[in-house]
């Protein structure tokens, strides 16, 4: 561990929480926050959001769509201003490598390391894997947050949390909607949604498809997305919604390129990429959630029913590498939470309550291997069976005023197993495993003034082993995470800061075992960070708000994420870049008729590639501009350009590349415009 880094980072974080407990000459807003003075409302609104938000004592967010100007496309676009969330494409449609904390960074495909949640029901695969590519960003409300422990009483058992979509319905959402786009590489999208509330009832239907060539050969896909939810109110304290949810996404593979290639022409395909290789994935969800409210609380129950079909395919030729992934993913999750506020002792207490089960099938076959005459590659066929069960208990006492002490335990338990089947060649290993483990947090929670919050905690993680990656059974990954940070919300002035230092024991990580050739295994790390998060609101400083509307915001992360074991013993693991600066200045008249916004993109290091820490991709600055204006109360007009400078940069890597194929390039400038219809 590198201890100047340490202590930079911890001063860092310090002088961050000076600076909130001292901005006292604003005026300011209150924070959504004690439990005397809440009312449960059953519903996952924003005020509900900012309320579980100020609860929690550690790094946590909302992000919702008044933060997006302009188009929202990708899972990068998403995140882009969420302090603690890593999210970059990967040159695979709207795919992209999600992390939190450093959680899951070396995964090839799909993601791990986070709980994903839509509505409160889980998204992730009964192995704890999770495809972003699979939500429409047009369905979402707003996007919770919890990172580390923090994530915890919502479900998040894993290193990096828990992400919590909110989605519309026919009460947040009444109307229709129509969207029309056009953009660079012949993209296009178009969506139609449509809320109604009837009485005790409520619907809601949406329909996207996006299509694009891509910047780069090879790199086409398309995109069906259908989303709809009924809703039966049985009284003003309980409701019964139904979901269904449907996706197809299909993607070509247009692969990595190596330095040479991508400095010679950063939109070619990768090397004797032919028209065989693509990445395709459906999705079908069906799932209720009832939720009631207590006369000092609110619960919900949850079941969901989840499918998914997944086929990866890599043709590159004779003499090449090429595999066939194809699993079929069947499953079914029940669930029940909720928390209870009252007063005992004369203090006034939170009770917390999560528990969750999921059962599920893989079947998964393929082949995959360097193929010349006489010798084609290795066929598996395996069935793989996850079983997970999880329960979390928190308390949150206010034993003094604007003081609580947060306590928590949990119980999880995973089974996991592999069935050989006989058309398997590859030598893979059978096994069946049975893990379990605690999970645990200890937070206070000081709240200053209405404004200005300061949290510590000490939390545990578990997670279980992925399919996907293992060749055989492997440990548990439990974390053991230490943060502090502070939170203020003024008039004019609002943000977050965090620091963390997590001790990760038997993190699944991807380790080259000869030149070429690597496997997922168990090795200790450390990962620590910092979070930031500012915006200000400039017009009301300079007393000009009346004329127009001016934010700045500013996210930055510090990640810092080693290999504590082994002969990589102190390098960096790859994947995510050691420093991430996100800037963006808004500009809006008083009325909100228009906006502007341009926001910038740093990476100052670029990517580190491998475990050795022998390849490291260059920095790069990315701008983006985007508006949109109101032709009439109904009619929106919107448009931007990514890539503003048109640069040529590694937006992603491969990790470990078994040759000198890794990049996976940006984008060149692109413009879009588009026509929303509300009514």
């Amino acid at each position: 561990m590198n201890t100047l880094k340490t202590k930079t980072a911890q001063a860092l974080a310090f002088s961050f929480c000076a600076q909130f407990s001292s901005a006292q000459d604003f005026e300011l807003a209150p924070l959504v926050v004690t439990e005397g003075q809440y009312e449960p409302t059953g519903q996952d609104d924003v005020e509900e959001s900012k309320r579980r938000v100020a609860a929690t004592p550690g790094g946590a967010s909302i992000v919702t769509p008044e933060d997006w100007t302009g188009r929202t496309l990708s899972t990068q676009d998403i995140f882009q201003f969420d302090p603690g969330v890593s999210a970059r494409t990967r040159g695979v449609g709207t795919d992209a490598r999600i992390s939190v904390r450093g959680s899951g960074i070396q995964r090839q495909f799909g993601d791990r390391g986070v709980a994903l949640f839509i509505d409160g029901i889980p998204l992730n695969d009964s192995d704890g894997s999770f495809y972003f590519r699979a939500i429409d960003p047009l369905v979402i409300d707003h996007v919770e947050t919890f990172r580390g422990g923090n994530g915890l009483p919502y479900g998040g058992s894993q290193l990096g949390g828990a992400i919590r979509l909110v989605q519309k319905n026919g009460r947040t959402a009444p109307g229709g909607l129509l969207l029309s786009e056009y953009g660079s590489f012949d993209t296009y999208r178009g969506a139609i949604q449509y809320g109604v509330e009837e009485g005790p009832w409520d619907f809601f239907a949406a329909y996207t498809y996006n299509e694009t060539d891509g910047f780069r050969d090879r790199s086409a896909s398309r995109n069906h997305f259908f989303n709809s939810s009924l809703g039966y109110q049985w009284s003003e304290q309980s409701t019964t919604r139904f979901y269904l949810h449907y996706s197809d996404s299909n993607a070509e593979l247009s692969g990595s390129l190596s330095p040479d290639e991508f400095a010679a022409d950063p939109s070619q395909a990768g090397a004797n990429r032919t028209d065989d290789a693509d990445r395709d994935l459906a999705t079908f969800r069906f799932g209720q959630r009832t939720e009631w409210e207590t006369k000092s609380g609110d619960w919900s129950f949850f079941l969901n029913f989840q499918s998914l079909d997944f086929d990866h395919l890599i043709n590159e030729g004779l003499f090449r590498f090429n595999r066939l992934i194809d699993f079929n993913t069947l499953e079914g999750q029940i669930g029940l939470q909720g928390e209870e506020r009252y007063q005992a002792f004369g203090h006034e207490q939170t009770f917390r309550f999560y528990a969750a089960g999921n059962y599920g099938v893989q079947d998964e076959d393929g082949f995959g291997g360097f193929v010349t005459p006489g010798n084609p590659a290795d066929t598996f066929d395996r069935t793989n069976t996850s079983w997970n069960l999880q329960v979390f208990l928190d308390h949150d006492l206010r034993f003094a005023p604007g003081q609580h002490l947060i306590t928590g335990v949990g119980f999880n338990h995973a089974d996991r197993e592999r069935d050989i089947n006989n058309a398997d060649t590859t030598g893979d290993n059978e096994f069946n495993t049975s893990d379990t483990g605690l999970t645990y947090r200890l937070g206070y929670l000081f709240e200053l003034n209405p404004q200005t919050q300061f949290f510590t905690n000490f939390s545990q993680s578990f997670e279980g082993t992925p399919f996907s990656e293992a060749e055989d059974a492997l440990d548990p990954q439990v974390g053991r995470t230490w943060e502090i940070g502070a939170r203020y919300q003024g008039d004019i002035i609002e943000g977050e800061v965090t620091y963390y230092y997590a001790g990760i024991e038997d993190e699944f990580v991807d380790v080259e075992l000869a030149p070429g050739f690597s496997q997922t295994t168990n090795l200790d790390t450390v990962h620590q960070g910092v979070e930031f998060a500012l915006t200000a609101d400039l017009a009301k400083l300079a007393g000009v708000d009346n004329r127009f509307r001016l934010f700045w915001d500013q996210k930055y992360q510090y990640n810092d994420f080693t290999i504590d074991e082994g002969p990589d013993d102190g390098n960096r693991l790859p994947g995510v870049s050691e420093h991430v600066f996100n800037s963006r200045i808004r500009l809006q008249s008083p009325d909100d008729k228009w906006r502007l916004a341009l926001s910038a993109d740093w990476l100052p290091q670029g990517f580190v590639v491998d475990n050795q820490n022998t390849i490291e991709t260059d920095g790069f600055v990315n701008f983006r501009l985007s508006g949109e204006v109101s032709l009439s109360d109904s009619l929106k007009l919107y448009g931007g350009i990514d890539n503003l400078f048109d640069e040529s940069f590694a937006n992603n890597v491969t990790i470990n590349p078994s040759n000198d194929e890794f990049i996976d390039p940006s984008d060149g400038r692109s413009f879009y415009a588009g026509l929303k219809y509300q009514w």
